[in-house]
C-alpha cells in the first residue's frame, strides 16, 4: 500500500510538472532582419553551483560563476531565422521576391545528447511564440530544408490555422507580387489556390505558443532570485563558505554574487547567440 502511495504521489508530480520546468529562453531580436534563441538548461546551472554530494567552496563557487564552460553545457538548443526580404537582396533564388515579410528558419540544433528528449519542438514552439508576440510569420528555409525540418513544417501546419501561403515568383498565380516567394511545389497552387500549399510552400504564426515563449522567459528572468537566492538564505549557507563574517558584509556578498551571476549569464547568452565558435 504505502508503494502504491509513493507511486500515485510520483505520478501527480509528474503530471504538475511542465515540460518547461527547469528551462529558459534568451533571445536576440533585430526587426527585418534576424532573429536569435537559446534554450537554457537552468536546472544544470544550479546543479553545478549547488552539487548535492559536496557544496563548493567560495572559490569554487566564484569560478563557477565566472567559468564560461558551466555556460557552454547549459545551452540545449539554438536556432536561427532570417528575414525574407533581406535574404532576397543577397541571394538570386529569391528573384527578388519579399516571401511575405516572413522571416525563414535557416539554422537550428539541439545537443546531442538531448536530441530524443523533445527539446527540438520547445525550441520551435519557443521561437514560434516569440514570432506571435511581434506579429511576425516563419517559414520554412527557401532552401532545401532536412528530412528532420520538414517534418517539424509538416507537426506546425498541422497545429496552426494562421498562415499565409506562398505563390510562385516565377509563374505567379495572383495579382500582389508582396506573396511571391520560391517554392518546393509550385504544382498544388497552380491546380486550385484555394487548397493549402505545401507545409513548406507557407509562413506561420501560432498565438498559442505565446504562453510558451512567456513561460520559459519567466523562468529565465526569475532563476538567479527564485532559484538561487533562496539556497542563500537557508540557515548556516553563509556560514559554511564564509565563516564568522559580519552580517551586513554577508548581504553585500549575496547581492554581489547574485548580480555577478545573473550578469555573466545574459552576457555570455546574448555572445553566444551572435557568435557560434562560443556555443
Amino acid at each position: 500500500m504505502k508503494l502504491l502511495f509513493e507511486s500515485w504521489r510520483q505520478y501527480l508530480k509528474e503530471e504538475q510538472e511542465s515540460p518547461h520546468s527547469g528551462l529558459g529562453v534568451v533571445v536576440d531580436f533585430e526587426e527585418k532582419y534576424t532573429i536569435r534563441l537559446a534554450l537554457v538548461d537552468l536546472g544544470f546551472i544550479e546543479g553545478e553551483l549547488f552539487p548535492e554530494e559536496k557544496p563548493l567552496s567560495i572559490d569554487e563557487f566564484m569560478a563557477k560563476l565566472k567559468d564560461k564552460d558551466l555556460f557552454n553545457k547549459s545551452i540545449i538548443g539554438w536556432i536561427y531565422a532570417g528575414y525574407n526580404p533581406l535574404n532576397a537582396k543577397a541571394d538570386p533564388h529569391y528573384g527578388g521576391s519579399s516571401c511575405a515579410n516572413t522571416y525563414s528558419v535557416t539554422k537550428s540544433i539541439i545537443s546531442t545528447n538531448r536530441r530524443k528528449k523533445g527539446y527540438g519542438t520547445i525550441l520551435y514552439n519557443a521561437l514560434l511564440g516569440f514570432a506571435a508576440h511581434k506579429k511576425l510569420y516563419l517559414a520554412p528555409d527557401r532552401r532545401k530544408p532536412s528530412a528532420g525540418a520538414q517534418a517539424v513544417w509538416k507537426h506546425i501546419d498541422a497545429k496552426t490555422d494562421d498562415e499565409v501561403s506562398f505563390d510562385d515568383y516565377k509563374n505567379p498565380q495572383t495579382k500582389t507580387r508582396g506573396d511571391d516567394c520560391p517554392v518546393y511545389n509550385p504544382d498544388t497552387f497552380r491546380q486550385n489556390p484555394r487548397l493549402p500549399n505545401d507545409p513548406l510552400d507557407k509562413g506561420y504564426k501560432n498565438q498559442t505558443l505565446t504562453k510558451d515563449y512567456d513561460e520559459l522567459k519567466s523562468n529565465l528572468d526569475g532563476f538567479f532570485e527564485k532559484r538561487i537566492k533562496p539556497k542563500f538564505d537557508k540557515p548556516g549557507f553563509f556560514g559554511k563558505l564564509f565563516g564568522q563574517t559580519p552580517k551586513n558584509k554577508v548581504e553585500k556578498l549575496k547581492s554581489q554574487l547574485l548580480r555577478l551571476g545573473k550578469n555573466k549569464f545574459h552576457d555570455w547568452e546574448m555572445k553566444a547567440l551572435k557568435n557560434p565558435e562560443l556555443r
